[in-house]
């Protein structure tokens, strides 16, 4: 829908990781290391890159307002992914790459949430 509305005014910095990396790091955690670490992409990418990036790999162009009345949040949140390096996880799969997939998926299935259960029902 246009136009689509972000909190803040898109400078914020995120650490962006897939979910099939993330469990493929938990895989690794799991078999070699007892203390927590983090797992993440270790690449910052600011709101106005990712909503740039789906506006481009969806073909919609709509009007995009910040909303700096509301709050940003922090203004970089970028994990120190070292420790899971030397485990030998490194993510795999590209914000770019992650996001066409799910848009792909969610225009094969956008019609299909009627015939989900509803857990809340």
């Amino acid at each position: 829908d246009s136009p689509v509305i972000i909190q803040g005014d898109g400078e914020q910095i995120r650490d962006f990781i897939h979910a099939d990396d993330v469990a493929r790091g938990m895989l690794i955690a799991a078999r070699c290391s007892s203390s927590p670490l983090n797992l993440g992409s270790g690449i910052g990418t600011s709101i106005k890159e990712l909503v740039q990036m789906i506006i481009n790999l969806s073909g919609r162009n709509p009007e995009v307002i910040y909303d700096t009345s509301r709050p940003s949040g922090d203004r970089k949140r970028l994990l120190d992914i070292s420790t899971a390096r030397i485990l030998g996880f490194e993510p795999k799969i590209k914000l770019e790459q992650g996001i066409g997939e799910l848009i792909e998926w969610y225009r094969i299935h956008k019609n299909d949430t009627d015939s989900r259960f509803d857990f809340f029902k």
